[in-house]
Formats: C-alpha cells, sequence, structure tokens
C-alpha cells in the first residue's frame, strides 16, 4: 500500500506515508462499520441459500439449470460462489471478511491507478471511494450477492498489478510469473459478464498507456500503432479476452439464452438508453441514495446520539486531513504539463470504462423499463462503473487544483475547497448509510425471528399452519421469486438452524415469544413510539400523529400473554366529497373477526370483539397478527384532487389490547 503514497524520499516522506496510512485505515473502518450490522439478500439469494441447504446435489442442479436455461457458462462457476455467500450471510464473521475483502478492492484500484499513470494519485481515488460508497438496498454488494464482484474483481486487480510490475521490470518477472498472472485474470473473468467488462476496461487503459509510451519513443502515430497493436503484453491480453469470448459464445451457441435480462431491446431508443447509462452510473455512488432519502436526514441529524455524532465528526475531519496531504502528495516534485497530460488520460480511460461496463445493460429492454428514476437506476455494474466514477473524479481535482496553482491564494484555496467537499459528502454519506444500517437491522429481523423458532418444536410450528411465513416476516420486506414457496424456505430455515443454535432460552416456548414484548395500555404508532416495531406491510412512512396505510391491505402484528376480549382501534380516515365512507374489513390470524364503516375524518373508534375460537388460536401461538383490508382506498392525484400520489384509506393513531365495557363510536357487524 505503501508504493501508491510514496511522495518524496526521506524522513519526512516515510513518516507522510505511515500518516497516511493509518487515517485511510481509520477512515476505512469508521465508514465500513456500518455494513456489518446485517445483510440484505435478494430474491436471487433465497434461491441460492434455499438450495444449498437441500444439499449439494440440490445445488449443482440449480447451478447446472441456471447455466443452461441462461445460456451463460460464467453460472457454471458464479453461481456456487453465490450460494455460499448467501448461505453464510447470517454469519457475522463471514460480512467482516466479505467486507473487507470488498474494500480492499478499492485499495487494490488505488493502487493499480496510481501504477499504471505513474502517479502519487491513489491516495485521492481511494478517498473518493471512501467518501461516496452507499450503504444501500438495491442490487449492489455487498448488501446483495454479497460475493458477486468481490472475488473476482480482487482477483483480476491482484493479478493486473502483478503484470504491471513485472512488465515493468519489477521484482517478481518471468515468464512463469506473466503465466501465472494470466491464468489468475483469466479465472476472475469466468465469474462474470461483469468481470469479462471490467477486465476489458483494465487491458483498455494498459494499452492506451502502451500506446502512449510507444508514440513518445517513435515519434509517429503511423509507426506506434501497428507496433503497440502487436506488442507481445496486447496480445496475451487479447488471448484472456478471446479465449473468454469463445467458450462464452460456444456455451451459448450450445444453449440459447430464455433469460430477458440479456436479451437486447428489439428497437434501439436512444433516449432509453442514455438513461439507462447515466443512471446505472450515477446509481453506484451515494449521491443518488441521498437524492432519494435526503429529505430524511434533518431528522437523522436530530435521531442521531453521542457516539454517532462523534464518528460523523471523525469522518470528516480525517477526510479533510487526508484531502489537503492527497493533493500535496499528487503535485509534489512533479511536471506540471506532463501531470496534467496524465490525469487527462485518467478521467478519458475511467469515462471509457465506466460507459463500457454499464452499456451492454443499457442495451436490454428489462434493464430500461427498470430505469424510470434516475435515482433508482442501479444494478450490479453500477459498482463497476462507480470504480472509473471515482478514479475520474480524483484526476479531476488534481487537474483543477494544478491548472489554477497561479498564484498563492489559488494554490492554497481550491485544495482546501475540494478537500472540504470530500468531508462534506463523507459526512453525508455516513448519516445516509447510518439511516439505511437502522433499517438493515429490521430487514434482518425476519431471519432473525426464524432462528430463534428453532427453540420451539415441530409439533408448536404445526399450529401455525399457513400463517407461519406471514408470522416470521410479516412485511414480507425480504423478497422472493414469483412462486417461491415461501412456507418451505422458512420450514427448512429453521430446521437448518436447530443444528447451529445451543442459545434455546425456557423464555421461547410460544411463537410470539419471538417479538419483543407489547406495552401495556395503548399503542401509538406515530414516528418513533412503541407502536412502531409492530407495523408490518401496506404501510406509509410514519408521522407525528401516526401512520397511514398503503393500498388495499394493512397489517399489525402484536404479541399477546394469554387469551384477550377485544382490540380498541383509533384512527383517522381520508375521506372527500365523492368518498364520503371508507368501509373495512379485519381480521385476525386469518379469520375475519368484524367491519366497520369510518366516516369521520378523525377520531374513529373501532371496538373488534374477539370470537372465541379466534381468541384460543392467538392465545396458544402467543401472536395476533391483524390484517385491515380497505375496500375503497383513496388516490387523490388520480382523482384529480390533489399533488399527493398515495393510496390512503384508514390513518393509524392507537391499538389497545384488553376487555372493554362497550362499543365506542362506530358499530361492529
Amino acid at each position: 500500500m505503501k508504493r501508491f503514497l510514496r511522495s518524496a524520499s526521506g524522513p519526512r516522506a516515510g513518516k507522510t506515508e505511515r500518516l497516511l496510512v493509518g487515517l485511510l485505515a481509520v477512515l476505512g473502518c469508521l465508514q465500513g462499520y456500518l455494513f456489518l450490522t446485517g445483510y440484505r439478500l435478494t430474491a436471487d439469494d433465497v434461491d441460492f441459500q434455499y438450495h444449498l441447504m437441500n444439499g449439494w446435489a440440490a445445488a449443482w442442479d440449480f447451478t447446472w439449470l441456471a447455466a443452461v436455461s441462461q445460456g451463460r457458462v460464467v453460472h457454471l462457476l458464479d453461481v456456487p460462489f453465490a450460494m455460499l455467500a448467501a448461505y453464510f450471510a447470517d454469519s457475522f464473521a463471514f460480512r467482516l471478511l466479505y467486507t473487507a475483502l470488498y474494500f480492499l478492492c478499492f485499495v487494490l484500484l488505488a493502487m493499480y491507478v496510481s501504477l499504471l499513470a505513474r502517479l502519487r494519485i491513489g491516495v485521492l481515488v481511494l478517498l473518493v471511494l471512501l467518501s461516496l460508497h452507499p450503504l444501500d438496498y438495491f442490487h449492489l454488494p455487498p448488501n446483495a450477492y454479497p460475493a458477486h464482484l468481490t472475488l473476482p474483481f480482487l482477483l483480476i486487480l491482484l493479478t493486473r498489478i502483478g503484470l504491471l510490475r513485472a512488465r515493468a521490470g519489477g521484482a517478481r518477472s518471468g515468464r512463469g510469473w506473466e503465466t501465472a498472472m494470466l491464468a489468475g485474470c483469466f479465472v476472475g473473468v469466468m465469474f462474470s459478464e461483469y468481470a469479462f467488462l471490467f477486465a476489458a476496461a483494465l487491458m483498455g487503459a494498459e494499452f492506451i498507456a502502451r500506446l502512449a509510451e510507444q508514440h513518445a519513443a517513435r515519434g509517429t502515430w503511423r509507426a506506434t500503432l501497428p507496433a503497440s497493436l502487436l506488442h507481445r503484453d496486447t496480445l496475451k491480453d487479447a488471448f484472456v479476452l478471446a479465449l473468454f469470448l469463445v467458450i462464452y459464445l460456444a456455451f451459448r451457441a450450445m444453449y440459447p439464452s430464455s433469460y430477458e435480462g440479456n436479451q437486447l431491446a428489439g428497437e434501439v431508443d436512444l433516449a432509453a438508453v442514455g438513461r439507462t447509462l447515466i443512471g446505472h452510473i450515477f446509481g453506484g455512488t451515494s449521491l443518488a441514495s441521498l437524492s432519494r432519502y435526503g429529505e430524511q436526514l434533518p431528522a437523522m441529524i436530530h435521531a442521531i446520539g453521542y457516539m454517532e455524532l462523534v464518528v460523523l465528526a471523525a469522518i470528516m475531519l480525517v477526510t479533510f486531513v487526508v484531502g489537503m496531504l492527497g493533493f500535496w502528495q499528487a503535485g509534489a516534485d512533479c511536471d506540471r504539463r506532463w501531470l496534467m497530460r496524465r490525469c487527462g488520460a485518467i478521467v478519458a480511460a475511467s469515462l471509457l470504462g465506466a460507459v463500457l461496463v454499464t452499456l451492454p445493460l443499457a442495451l436490454t429492454f428489462k434493464y430500461q423499463s427498470w430505469c424510470g428514476d434516475l435515482s433508482a437506476c442501479i444494478f450490479l455494474d453500477s459498482r463497476i462503473s462507480y470504480l472509473g466514477v471515482a478514479a475520474m473524479v480524483a484526476a479531476l481535482m488534481v487537474v483543477t487544483v494544478v491548472g489554477l496553482r497561479s498564484g498563492l491564494l489559488c494554490a492554497m484555496l481550491v485544495p482546501v475547497v475540494f478537500s472540504a467537499i470530500l468531508a462534506v459528502l463523507g459526512g453525508l454519506t455516513y448519516l445516509n448509510n447510518l439511516r439505511i444500517e437502522w433499517d438493515m437491522q429490521r430487514y434482518v429481523a425476519g431471519w432473525e425471528r426464524a432462528g430463534r423458532l428453532a427453540c420451539l418444536s415441530d409439533e408448536q410450528l404445526e399450529e401455525a399452519g399457513t400463517l407461519l411465513p406471514e408470522l416470521i416476516d410479516p412485511a414480507q420486506r425480504i423478497s422472493m421469486s414469483p412462486g417461491f414457496d415461501r412456507a418451505a424456505y422458512w420450514r427448512d430455515y429453521i430446521t437448518l438452524q436447530r443444528h447451529y443454535r445451543d442459545d434455546c432460552s425456557a423464555a421461547i416456548v410460544r411463537i410470539g415469544d419471538i417479538y419483543p414484548p407489547r406495552p401495556d395500555g395503548r399503542i401509538f404508532f406515530g414516528h418513533g413510539a412503541s407502536g412502531t416495531e409492530y407495523l408490518a406491510g401496506g404501510w406509509y412512512a410514519q408521522e407525528g400523529w401516526g401512520v397511514w396505510s398503503q393500498g388495499r391491505e394493512a397489517q399489525v402484528y402484536l404479541p399477546i400473554q394469554g387469551g384477550i376480549q377485544s382490540l380498541l382501534i383509533e384512527a383517522h380516515a381520508l375521506l372527500l366529497p365523492t368518498h364520503s365512507e371508507q368501509p373495512v374489513v379485519f381480521y385476525i390470524n386469518g379469520s375475519e373477526v368484524g367491519r366497520a364503516v369510518l366516516d369521520k375524518p378523525h377520531d374513529n373508534r373501532i371496538e373488534l370483539n374477539i370470537p372465541a375460537e379466534v381468541n384460543e388460536e392467538a392465545a396458544r401461538l402467543g401472536l395476533l397478527l391483524l390484517k385491515m383490508r380497505f375496500l375503497d382506498p383513496v388516490n387523490q392525484k388520480a382523482l384529480g384532487l390533489g399533488e399527493d400520489n398515495r393510496t390512503l384509506a384508514l390513518g393509524l393513531r392507537f391499538i389497545t389490547v384488553g376487555k372493554q365495557d362497550k362499543a365506542l363510536g362506530l358499530g361492529v357487524d
């Protein structure tokens, strides 16, 4: 790592190197620890995990079927590792490993850029990568597809760095070493089309650098271009790419693809291609995430504690200091014109690389249709193009700093401004990631609840019947493919957990015990109140007074001790001149328990008397799953009555569990 930090010779340079290494390590830990809290398995990851839980034979059958149905030979290598990553995602030690490896790719890219361009710009590249990296719920590693990009990228970067050093006459060189590096690069490329495009982008950048050196030596492009194209290093790299294409296309010819994700759009819509291309590149940065959730940052600042404020201040301070040292290092002892030409080449190569890895997806109809909003136009390639964006931004900043070094004021002021901008962006990224980390803790609660259910007997689990998936993941936040058997998945997951759990507590005696205890009295559902953790699916963001229902159904789950006689619900209703009533049907644990018609905008009070058989089942489970079905929800924008595009019916404020002397307000059939 010190190789790309080196700025000069002598004791002072050594101290600067050690300081930068320490500061960058601290910054990586401060920005990266949030990635360890939880995980997000995509629907694909759940498939991977499920098939591996059923044994290696089932896993291989699934791998082969995925490869032949999609015509993608890369699945034969990629899917097994994806299965293992999904299988161990709930292990903290494994999350620590793949997060460390993922961030190590940032370090290797910074080293690679410095070695290739022969510039001390690695610090700034790494700083940009750390300052703009979002923790997000989209199809972005390492939160989803934990090993999909980490392993191949790590292998490709390591081998390309090894080749650069060998070809430059480094300590390790020779035919055996170079052959090993090329073989390792080929293995990395065989993981996926994304890895192929990434390696091709790096090889293209190396060819440009080789072309520039040949031109400087020969003086004319007419002699330079053929010599560079026929250079032995160019031919060796081309052989790696050609070998991949031969294997890939031969497999595709044998097994034509039926996968819409690699089918080109029938007609080339340049506007759709451009939107998808820009959106996928933009989506890899935290700016896209901030554009989606930025309005929540003021509330985040008020909600965070003392330790989070200390971490925020430390991130901004360390980022600023590293930025100043990085700018000083990049321009130290360097010819101005030579540095600007090199940085310009980095900008051009990085932009071309970002476009290269993103363009194939931008040409497919599936991803064009997903890309309605630029801030949500994100997929795996966004993480790849992000690497190029970081190198490009770092080089542009250096060009600006060097280009404006005409006076003492500019020479001092411009690095300060850029360092301050990076510090602010790093702080905003941390706040945004912290908000997502808090939500991620709730996201993994389904797996945690299923793990605690491993302490119950099969007979107790059978009591839940078809409700088991809803009781484990009431909001169904864990995405699964259409037609996927949720019940079978959760049963297999619980069975697997029984082999690993040794901390079963006597307190886990009913299904309801996997939830936090319910507070006594009225449960308030306003923002940050006690009812927050009991909201399942079908709700918009909470507000100070309560929470609005979303769409035609909404659910609340409540742990109970013993039987209950009634529920008292206090709620608002969305009423309009053309919609003067809101009819609602109520279900408890799948059984209808009442109906009501809300005819007041505020202070509706509905008491539900619980039938004996429903009460008995709820007491046995220790849990009450309340579902509300809305027969006439309203979308004001669709009716031309306002700009609110939400589909609303009931605004939940309070629920009281217990015996009520009499029904108040609205009657119940």
